[in-house]
């Protein structure tokens, strides 16, 4: 009788575990499921998420990449001993990402000079898509916020910060929250917002658009119109799936089928797709561009900016041999007479966003012209009060061009007789 009490006791006292520990798990599993929780949020994996950040740690402080950036001179060849035999364009963007990465997004954007500038990775594409890299990569790894944001240098025509927002926006309110109120600070940001809306909305055209008619200012969605329509066309030309709004046979698609408030900003970007589908001839699609009935002049722009990329420009010159500048006026000379200005106009602008008060480069691209040159030499005077920072740094940039073009630069600077004489630079 005692041992058979014993066995009882033993087999109550089992029971009673199995109750507890039952009720343990179904404790577990309903707290998981009304806090969103999963069974990786338990102490064990955090204790994994340290020994990981650790690791990071360590990797940022010991990679062998941060051996480049202290180097006086040969950073690119440094560089360069990481692609093995890659493609350098596709290193190139492996190089910034990793470097933002260990170093951040200011260092990412000094390699980038160093790479466009070097004869071993013969890049013959315009730095701003490697920009646009070195944005995804900081908003990815330091975080969808201002203070990542903020640390976007503006190089290369402000590719960080258009890139900023490309991938941060994933298919949650939240997200466009936060840029939405990033962008409320810092205006400028609504372009690279424009990219993200394409992104977020799987490249669907118009319901990119339809994000970007919920700004509060004309500024805001105009310049949100622009980024939707330049990344519409880069997704086209990476052959990505989506309702992007392009029609077979009709070239002047989706820029002639869209309500009119988009037309403007989507002729800005349309220059690469017309081009394409005229052989690459910039002289024929100039002359296409003149069936874009009011939005002839946005059609030009876009094909403008297309003369400043070496990429492009490589693409479009045919035999023509001669320097970059050389290069841009041959091809300005391509549109129709009246519209020469416009591509001048385009190119100046792109130089001098990268050269600011250098205008050395300018110079040599409006002595390679015949005729209205010194209506070229204005161009840059207008387009230094724009990038010079007061009088004498408009005035630093006029010294600089050849003489007999001086006042031209100043006239189209309004610079005045009275503001010269009180320079300190002015010679």
């Amino acid at each position: 009788m005692t041992i058979m009490n014993k066995y009882i006791e033993i087999y109550i006292y089992g029971i009673f575990l199995f109750v507890i520990a039952l009720t343990s798990i179904l404790y577990f599993f309903v707290f998981a499921k009304e806090n969103g929780t999963t069974l990786h949020t338990i102490n064990v994996p955090s204790i994994i998420q340290e020994n990981t950040n650790t690791q990071n740690i360590q990797e940022k402080e010991s990679h062998p990449l941060k051996q480049c950036f202290t180097l006086q001179e040969g950073r690119d060849a440094c560089y360069f001993d990481f692609c093995k035999k890659e493609n350098p364009y596709l290193c190139a963007e492996e190089l910034l990402d990793t470097i933002v990465r260990i170093e951040g997004p200011e260092q990412a954007m000094e390699a980038l000079n160093d790479i466009m500038e070097s004869d071993i990775f013969e890049i013959q594409l315009y730095g701003h898509a490697l920009a646009h890299v070195i944005g995804r990569a900081t908003s990815y790894y330091l975080g969808l916020s201002e203070a990542s944001f903020v640390r976007c240098p503006i190089d290369f025509n402000f590719g960080c910060v258009h890139g900023f927002f490309e991938r941060a926006l994933e298919k949650s309110t939240s997200s466009i929250e936060i840029a939405l109120e990033i962008c409320e600070k810092h205006p400028f940001c609504y372009h690279g917002l424009g990219h993200g809306f394409v992104y977020y909305e799987s490249y669907n055209l118009m319901n990119a658009l339809a994000l970007c008619d919920q700004l509060r200012t004309f500024d805001a969605y105009e310049s949100c119109y622009r980024g939707v329509f330049m990344e519409n066309i880069t997704g086209f030309f990476d052959n990505v799936d989506g309702e992007m709004g392009f029609v077979e046979n009709d070239i002047l698609a989706p820029c002639s089928r869209i309500e009119d408030k988009y037309r403007n900003q989507c002729w800005r970007e349309h220059g690469r797709y017309i081009v394409h589908y005229n052989n690459w001839s910039l002289r024929d699609a100039a002359h296409f561009c003149l069936n874009a009935g009011d939005y002839i002049h946005g059609c030009m722009v876009s094909l403008g900016h297309l003369v400043t990329g070496p990429g492009s420009q490589n693409s479009l010159k045919g035999p023509f041999i001669g320097t970059h500048e050389e290069i841009a006026a041959y091809l300005c000379n391509q549109f129709p007479s009246d519209h020469i200005t416009t591509c001048q106009t385009i190119h100046i602008s792109n130089t001098l966003d990268g050269d600011r008060t250098d205008t050395t480069q300018a110079s040599e691209f409006c002595l390679s012209f015949n005729v209205n040159v010194n209506d070229c030499f204005k161009k840059i005077g207008t387009k230094l009060i724009e990038v010079a920072y007061n009088n004498d740094g408009i005035i630093r940039g006029c010294t600089m061009v050849p003489e007999q073009h001086r006042e031209s630069c100043y006239e189209g600077a309004d610079i005045h007789k009275e503001t010269k004489d009180t320079s300190m630079i002015y010679e």
